[in-house]
């Protein structure tokens, strides 16, 4: 059972500590670790990304049925719209309505949005404005979607969404932290990330001025007052970063983290017993950590100084940033946070004021495009010197949100065109270190026992290209969490990786999908009756020429229209055709290489799509 503490009149007079104790505690266990285990056991984009998994079990009364879906919610940059998309599978009967609701998840609540106009079968694709607190409720786990089918009036199968976001948690380590306290100036200044479904945790963490080299550091589960087990060993070094992947210790650390009880001890030869220690503190919903090192300078410069830095969101306003920065090696003459991106010198919005010695800390009111651009990892900390005056050292401020993609897979994709009616919704993420790569995906129409395998592949789209790496066979359902390199990451983050299904029937593809933010198949899918009774079309290019040829049973007049991957119109054009066929050149020069779509109407009615890939 899960527990909430909050109500919609009364949902934040609590502290978000003792809410997130008790919400993500049972919330992630639910979800990751009992809904999803069978499946475990097996194996910047600056947008926020809400994922929600449907069952009937959900539902209030739970319904009787065996059907499942996924959908998942994508802002837009500026926040102000919210892009929808998902699939629903195995449902009883024909679907009557698809809403949001704001509500408990063990309670009926009220509809905050219908998303039933957004339903093309079992599919659902569309766009809204953000409603007001969307982003609050959902973290509060206070928003959910229901499907109501004929059979199923008053729910066949629910979900609730949450943030695909890694848990954050700051340290700042001092010598009054130790048990007993150790008189130090020393003081380490970091972050703990720990991912989604609690099956890596990263660390970066800076010790400044101690006594000596540090000889170790470590995780430990223990009260503020007591000296509790040893978990994880973190190396001795002032620069301590690394990751462990022990699922194990990673959510025993996440248990003691959220309940004040775990703590990072760094060790030096003047102090065995530990010289700075200091717990893992959780701030806030979207938190972010800055690594400041000359080397990221434009241009970069050799520098003797270093500084770390935390900051976090303000919940829910989204208004603020609130920061401590740690410094050592030099004496700087500013420190300011700008407006820009990594390798580019960008708009100063603020100059730091130095708290204490070695320290500033303080807060910055954000904007709209402030926070857009904080979002988006395009927000820095920069320190000057007499000797580099135009910058020392630099840090990128890196938030706590994956890199997220929604896209739909479908025969359309495939470069050799299919007419399968298999169907899939894909979401996947990859997180800032690109270490890690969580991904979901539920398909329809198509069996595992005829799948012959399920591949990751380099290549842009309507192009063919290697394989990188095998996935495992969706049956229907399919949520997992790898281990990538660099080379994979940059792969998916560069819109060069998209995953094909093949069956012994379509041995070169059965259903494709390109890795993007929010690829939809919908576009290519015809849902209107032509009244043209025989019409076909059929391409091919003739260097910079589109050559179509086009069969009509009747003299007529179509739309014919060029759109993109995203359904963006690129070019439109009315046609007359001839009772035959009709051959048509098209100069398509300004047009760039790629995958688009063809759409052919006749007086408002849909006659026919054609994928044309330009080299």
């Amino acid at each position: 059972t899960i527990c909430y503490i909050c109500s919609l009149t009364n949902k934040y007079l609590v502290t978000k500590k003792m809410m997130m104790k008790k919400l993500f505690l049972s919330f992630i266990y639910t979800l990751f670790i009992v809904f999803l285990m069978p499946t475990i056991a097996k194996s910047g984009n600056g947008q926020m990304m809400f994922v929600c998994t449907l069952t009937p079990d959900e539902v209030v009364p739970p319904a009787s049925s065996a059907a499942q879906g996924l959908v998942t919610i994508m802002f837009a940059e500026d926040q102000k719209r919210m892009l929808i998309h998902g699939l629903f599978k195995d449902l009883s009967d024909s679907v009557i309505s698809v809403k949001l609701y704001v509500g408990n998840p063990d309670e009926n609540g009220t509809v905050l949005l219908d998303f039933t106009s957004f339903v093309h079968g079992n599919r659902l694709t569309g766009n809204a404005d953000v409603p007001k607190d969307f982003y609050e409720l959902a973290n509060l786990f206070q928003i959910y979607i229901q499907v109501d089918t004929k059979s199923n009036p008053n729910g066949e199968i629910r979900g609730l969404f949450y943030l695909f976001s890694e848990y954050m948690f700051s340290v700042v380590a001092t010598g009054d932290q130790v048990v007993p306290k150790v008189n130090s100036g020393g003081v380490g200044i970091g972050t703990v990330r720990i991912s989604l479904p609690l099956s890596s945790l990263e660390y970066e963490i800076s010790a400044f001025s101690l006594s000596g080299r540090v000889k170790s550091a470590s995780i430990h589960i223990g009260s503020e007052t007591e000296n509790g087990p040893l978990l994880v060993e973190l190396g001795a070094d002032d620069v301590l970063k690394g990751k462990t992947d022990s699922v194990e210790l990673v959510q025993q650390i996440f248990d003691a983290a959220f309940l004040d009880q775990a703590y990072i001890i760094i060790v030096t030869a003047n102090n065995p017993n530990g010289e700075i220690r200091g717990k893992l503190k959780f701030s806030d919903f979207i938190e972010a950590s800055a690594l400041l090192q000359g080397e990221q300078v434009v241009p970069p410069v050799s520098a003797f100084g270093k500084a770390y830095a935390y900051a976090y969101l303000n919940f829910p306003r989204q208004d603020t940033l609130t920061f401590e920065l740690q410094y050592t090696g030099f004496g700087p003459i500013e420190a300011r946070i700008s407006n820009g991106e990594v390798g580019f010198n960008g708009i100063k919005m603020a100059t730091l004021k130095e708290t204490s010695s070695g320290k500033y800390t303080g807060k910055i009111p954000l904007n709209k495009s402030q926070l857009t651009a904080f979002l988006k990892d395009e927000l820095y900390f920069e320190m000057t010197s007499a000797s580099n005056p135009n910058g020392e050292i630099r840090g990128q401020i890196i938030n706590n949100l994956y890199h997220s993609f929604a896209f739909d897979m479908c025969s359309e994709q495939e470069v050799s065109f299919t007419t399968s009616k298999a169907y899939g919704a894909a979401f996947l993420a990859v997180n800032k270190s690109k270490s890690e790569m969580i991904y979901s995906m539920l398909v329809d129409s198509l069996k595992a026992a005829d799948v012959t395998s399920v591949k990751m592949y380099r290549g842009l789209v309507g192009s063919q290209g290697p394989a990188f790496f095998d996935l495992p066979v969706p049956d229907p359902y399919l949520f997992e969490f790898v281990n990538i390199d660099s080379a994979a990451a940059g792969n998916i983050l560069n819109d060069l990786a998209y995953i094909n299904i093949k069956t012994k029937a379509r041995v070169i593809g059965e259903i494709r999908g390109q890795v993007r933010k929010l690829l939809t198949c919908d576009f290519n899918v015809s849902t209107s009756v032509p009244k043209i009774n025989d019409f076909f079309m059929t391409s091919f290019f003739n260097h910079d020429q589109l050559v179509l040829d086009i069969f009509s049973d009747q003299n007529t007049d179509i739309t014919l229209s060029v759109v993109d991957h995203s359904g963006k119109n690129i070019n439109s054009w009315v046609q007359n055709l001839k009772a035959g066929t009709n051959r048509i050149y098209k100069n398509v020069d300004p047009l760039p290489g790629g995958f688009y779509i063809l759409n052919a109407t006749e007086k408002g009615f849909n006659c026919a799509n054609l994928k044309i890939v330009k080299p």
